[in-house]
């Protein structure tokens, strides 16, 4: 797994919302809106409402698509969410905010009445106990129902031929204060195995897969009736089958959390960190397309082996390598920093290549998620330590990017040109216009024998240093056109230079384009030229499947 760049990432995340607008505008209409619900918005991450804004805020889409999302108020402080409902006010988003509170007595009422299929009337003494004791809570309310039924609280009368229970007894006993700590009394009833079960289910979230379950099994003989006991869950209402059969997800959430409570607090850790290494080594080997459910379950834990602290931080390098792939910059920069946080002292000098993957990833994902300083600090320690400037490269590429992003474009710029002179060019301070001419009519001379098929036909760049020159030239050429103008003109000639000698890459499309500029410009007032080679430029572009450039060169090309 490479590290994906910071601009590789941002053109992804752009892509993903502009194929998910365009396709919420082909199956909605003003005639026939889509209704998009969202549950448990308070488990969405930052950059999956960044998405779903993009989608809301859509100008050409408005007026078809209605949206509900739903959150729990107390589980949201500091949250995206509310970022995400300012955002959309902001676009001229009309938003309902509608709050749910807690049933009433009158509805805990009914609730009890259809539940008992007795009429309202008769079981108002029950239904005040029940609303003092669950606050209205609707989960609450069944689970108390049904805990008063299995402790003989609440019988059935054949004699009477309806429930009954005795309000004494009920308001004299110690129900639970909550419906997590009511689900937790009723799961110490079940069988051990059972329990560890639930346990083990519950360390992955809402739910559990088949696979992992399997994998858990042949693992541990703690673990080889996991699958039977799941089972088990199921036949009791805690767990249901999904996916046809290949996810085990708990029946609500709160049952989810009531089977974590079963863990004690002080194992908690210990047992995640268990659960993931039984996994991590039984995949061990393969391609492990789990890394993210084995990942968070090891860091849960400490690791004192100082050769597992490597094995694990590798495993968060990858991790954090593949959530930026997954355009999940948060998770990345989380992973990236607990595998730097693995390395031991000397990890330079003993695990050189390790280390950096470690900060480049770092690095880029503390740039995407706006954490500049930590971002430059993880640079400095790649150009600090880097043993040649072929491993610095990746480096001095984001920085620059960096710099200029910071409004530091000079600094940036200086560390282009000396990132090229390190390649072997020799870049002028500045140029005279009269030897620039000359060297730009030898180019107009080649592209003027030269035919569309014939550009289209050109051997790519296969020479990856010529490759590193050809992308520090585009950034010459990019940041020259804020600090020393003069110069765009022989960055864009260069490129061209470069192109014709040794191959065409995707630099050598903005190249061009920035070379028909100066052909159509005030030196050589070749308007005609400029804009047939533009138009060859635009053409060389489809070789290529560079989104990212597009707007580059339509800027040059129509702007």
């Amino acid at each position: 797994l490479h590290a994906v760049s910071y601009e590789q990432a941002h053109t992804m995340e752009i892509n993903l919302s502009i194929v998910l607008q365009l396709f919420m505008r082909v199956i909605s209409s003003k005639s026939r809106p889509v209704m998009l619900f969202l549950d448990d918005l308070h488990w969405a991450d930052s950059a999956s409402l960044d998405v779903l804004q993009y989608i809301l805020s859509d100008i050409k889409g408005a007026g078809t698509i209605y949206f509900i999302g739903s959150y729990r108020s107390n589980e949201v402080e500091g949250h995206a969410i509310f970022k995400f409902m300012t955002d959309l006010e902001s676009c001229h988003m009309r938003l309902n905010r509608a709050h749910l509170d807690a049933m009433e007595i009158k509805d805990v009422n009914h609730m009890i009445s259809d539940a008992l299929g007795i009429f309202p009337r008769t079981c108002e003494s029950l239904s005040q106990l029940v609303l003092r004791k669950t606050k209205g809570n609707p989960l609450f309310v069944l689970e108390c129902l049904r805990s008063l039924a299995d402790r003989d609280l609440l019988q059935y009368s054949f004699r009477e031929r309806r429930w009954v229970w005795d309000t004494d007894k009920i308001s004299a006993d110690d129900i639970a204060d909550n419906v997590c700590e009511l689900l937790s009394a009723k799961m110490i009833g079940l069988p051990e195995n059972t329990q560890l079960a639930l346990k083990v289910a519950s360390c992955f979230g809402n739910s559990i897969s088949s696979k992992i379950v399997k994998t858990l099994m042949s693992a541990s003989p703690a673990f080889s009736s996991l699958q039977s006991r799941l089972e088990k869950a199921v036949a009791d209402g805690f767990v249901n089958k999904v996916d046809e059969g290949l996810t085990y997800r708990f029946a609500h959430d709160k049952v989810r959390e009531a089977s974590y409570l079963l863990i004690q607090e002080h194992e908690k850790r210990q047992f995640h960190h268990n659960i993931g290494m039984l996994l991590y080594h039984e995949m061990q080997g393969t391609n492990i397309d789990d890394i993210f459910i084995i990942v968070d379950q090891i860091n849960h834990g400490i690791i004192q082996d100082a050769q597992q602290r490597i094995g694990i931080a590798e495993l968060n390098q990858k991790a954090a390598s593949k959530a930026m792939g997954n355009l999940n910059f948060a998770a990345a920069h989380f992973y990236s920093k607990t595998a730097m946080k693995l390395l031991p002292c000397f990890h330079w000098i003993n695990y050189y290549d390790l280390s950096m993957n470690i900060f480049l990833v770092l690095s880029n994902a503390a740039y995407t998620n706006g954490h500049i300083e930590e971002a430059k600090s993880a640079l400095n320690e790649i150009l600090s330590n880097g043993k040649s400037l072929n491993d610095k490269l990746d480096a001095y590429n984001l920085k620059i990017s960096l710099l200029h992003a910071c409004q530091e474009g000079k600094l940036a710029y200086d560390m282009c040109l000396d990132v090229l002179e390190q390649l072997g060019e020799i870049v002028p301070s500045s140029v005279e216009p009269g030897s620039f001419v000359t060297r730009t009519k030898k180019i107009q001379a080649k592209f003027r024998e030269m035919k569309e098929s014939d550009l289209m036909g050109m051997k790519t760049m296969n020479n990856p240093f010529q490759y590193s020159i050809m992308q520090f030239y585009n950034q010459a050429c990019f940041l020259s056109f804020f600090v020393n103008a003069p110069m765009l003109k022989w960055h864009a000639c260069r490129l061209v230079e470069l192109s014709l000698e040794f191959g065409i890459c995707k630099y050598s499309a903005l190249g061009i384009m920035r070379y028909s500029m100066v052909l159509g410009g005030e030196l050589m007032h070749d308007v005609e030229g400029g804009y047939r080679v533009g138009k060859m430029a635009l053409k060389l572009m489809e070789r290529f499947d560079e989104p990212a450039l597009l707007p580059s060169v339509y800027l040059c090309y129509y702007g």
